[in-house]
């Protein structure tokens, strides 16, 4: 399920049930209708990691509304403590550079998800001070991935981490817990009484 609630009243303008395993492309959708809703377009939109990706980033990036959105999760790198900033990218070159100085070259591209991939090469990184922080693989030496919309991302990310946007991002955290709070311990609704998607939709429709 998927929920959108305004910051004034801490109502539910916008609810919906989808079959996706994740929230990665509701974003923008939810978005769109909660506006219709409401008549207007929402000034700011906030939610959390969980539905962000560089697909969806890029077309909040194209509203006029001003769109909050936190952080995406940490890269796998950086959950695995390996050092991820500040590697910079050179687009008129299409090469991307160390915190060391060093040329990481493009070396594939994986058309379907928009990835391009960029390794440093072995002999660098391997005589490197920082390899075995930055990178423990010593055939490749360190590998950087980008996508199409990496540059959309980067500069959300920028606007993100301004004490402005932190604190939306703390009431969006704030206001869309009361309604489903309210939900489950007030009202005691812990399941649905419909099944399938059409009838999940009309419970959630009559809860909200």
């Amino acid at each position: 399920t998927t929920t959108v609630v305004d910051d004034r009243h801490g109502l539910l303008v916008q609810s919906d049930v989808v079959n996706d395993n994740n929230s990665l492309g509701q974003f923008p959708e939810q978005m769109d209708q909660a506006d219709a809703t409401l008549e207007q377009p929402c000034r700011a939109a906030c939610a959390h990691e969980g539905f962000a990706n560089a697909k969806e980033l890029a077309q909040i990036d194209a509203k006029e509304s001003r769109r909050s959105f936190p952080r995406p999760s940490k890269h796998k790198a950086e959950r695995q403590g390996l050092v991820t900033e500040p590697f910079s990218h050179d687009a008129e070159a299409d090469v991307c550079f160390c915190p060391e100085g060093h040329l990481l070259s493009f070396r594939y591209l994986q058309e379907g998800e928009g990835k391009r991939g960029y390794y440093g090469g072995s002999t660098f990184c391997r005589n490197c001070r920082h390899y075995g922080v930055c990178t423990r693989n010593a055939t490749t030496g360190r590998q950087i991935i980008r996508y199409e919309n990496d540059a959309v991302r980067e500069r959300l990310v920028t606007h993100d981490q301004e004490p402005g946007a932190q604190v939306i991002y703390a009431r969006c955290n704030e206001k869309m817990e009361l309604p489903l709070g309210h939900l489950k311990r007030n009202l005691g609704v812990d399941s649905f009484v419909l099944r399938g998607v059409a009838g999940v939709r009309t419970d959630l429709s009559l809860l909200s």
